[in-house]
């Protein structure tokens, strides 16, 4: 993934991110093996929908 640092230049942080399903890593062998040591141990919250503006 890139992002802007402190100084506003763009670089890699690192991290990497699956186009499939979004899961977050930063392990290469991790993410080959499924991943499943660095996925987190809670389901991320659910975002509710907002109801139409009036």
């Amino acid at each position: 993934m890139i992002d802007r640092n402190a100084a506003g230049a763009m670089g890699p942080t690192g991290q990497y991110r699956c186009t499939g399903c979004g899961f977050t890593f930063t392990n290469l062998d991790a993410w080959r093996r499924g991943g499943m040591d660095e996925l987190p141990q809670a389901p991320p919250p659910v975002v509710q929908a907002r109801p139409p503006l009036t």
